[in-house]
């Protein structure tokens, strides 16, 4: 069983009917003293790469302060984007996590997470003067100051109102988003005049459930040569198989298969140079939006006004169908229409979105 599948089931069977049975913590403030973070992010790439314009924030208002981020290995890499450094503990790791409680007291924790339970009992558990976090159900137990949660709020509000109790005010924050995050130098090389006609492609997703197919990206890779665009398909090692099928069915010259082959960091950089994206539902497409990359984003089971990127430089194509959106922290349910949302997305119809997309992004 996969690792994230088996904390999961652990959750749901054992860690939350045990929090059942704890009394809840005393509602409080925070404390004067505010010198040691403990901000936990589990989970995958997307939530951790809308948790950092909220950290920002955090970080900028208290410049001096001791940040620790309790993460895992797959959504680390995020926080390597920040302008500042951080101290990354492995969540998945228990001798990490132990070591964790042995420090000296947090003055403020913060949970994160939107609905497991693990995250919140090591909340629970952890030395912390001032405990945050969402109250979606007996997690709230563990908290000095629970947060209500919506899954009609952009993530990224949601992530800003976790400040709230400290004082911070997330309204004065949203000019500053998107924000210039670090970035390695471009990786691979573009030429000033390459840069005004490339057109990135993201063909992965965490989920199956929200792929679109290589196929499918390919048509839309066609068309954009057609008009003049080089294509770079950009992802991790998950995406090498989409990446490679799709560039070497390009003509020569035209296309470039970037996948498996750079950091997050070299990734941002790449989109940087890129005058758009093309993406699915995924954590590539947050990480376009954080560094102010235009996209148009193909949406299946996800809520798009909880995950789609904001702007007008952003937009959204998905099916008008009933049983769409489904999936509720995190969790997709068993599909009986095998994700007709996606399936059924055909290339006619995102072709059609991109031109009107590209009229509407200036200089194209």
């Amino acid at each position: 069983m996969h690792l994230g599948a088996f904390l999961k089931s652990v959750d749901n069977r054992v860690v939350r009917p045990f929090m059942g049975l704890l009394p809840s913590v005393v509602s409080k403030g925070p404390p004067e003293k505010m010198e040691r973070f403990l901000i936990i992010r589990p989970g995958g790439l997307g939530d951790a790469l809308l948790l950092l314009p909220a950290m920002a924030a955090l970080k900028e208002t208290y410049p001096q302060v001791e940040l620790v981020i309790l993460a895992e290995a797959r959504n680390a890499q995020a926080f390597s984007l920040l302008p500042y450094s951080c101290r990354v503990v492995d969540y998945t790791r228990p001798d990490r996590l132990l070591a964790l409680f042995m420090e000296p007291p947090f003055d403020v924790v913060i949970d994160t997470e939107q609905w497991y339970g693990l995250s919140a009992l090591v909340v629970r558990l952890v030395k912390g003067r001032f405990k945050v976090g969402f109250g979606t159900n007996v997690r709230a137990r563990c908290f000095h100051s629970v947060v209500d949660y919506s899954h009609e709020e952009y993530e990224v509000e949601a992530f800003f109102r976790l400040l709230k109790p400290l004082g911070l005010d997330p309204g004065l924050w949203w000019e500053k988003v998107p924000f210039v995050l670090r970035q390695e130098r471009l990786r691979p090389d573009f030429s000033p005049q390459e840069k005004k006609r490339l057109a990135a492609l993201f063909p992965g997703a965490s989920h199956p459930s929200r792929r679109w197919g290589k196929e499918k990206f390919l048509e839309v890779a066609r068309f954009l040569v057609d008009k003049g665009w080089k294509v770079v398909v950009v992802g991790g090692q998950g995406e090498r198989e989409e990446g490679s099928y799709i560039a070497s069915q390009l003509p020569e010259g035209w296309a470039m298969d970037c996948t498996g082959s750079t950091s997050l960091r070299e990734t941002a950089g790449v989109l940087k140079a890129c005058r758009f994206l093309v993406t699915s539902d995924s954590g590539i497409m947050h990480l376009a939006w954080l560094i102010g990359v235009p996209t148009l984003s193909l949406f299946g089971p996800g809520i798009v006004e909880k995950w789609a990127p904001r702007g007008e430089d952003h937009l959204v194509v998905r099916l008008d169908l009933s049983c769409s959106p489904c999936t509720r922290f995190g969790m997709v349910p068993p599909c009986p229409h095998n994700f007709a949302c996606m399936r059924n997305l055909t290339p006619e119809i995102v072709v059609e979105a991109l031109e009107g997309f590209l009229r509407r992004i200036s200089g194209c």
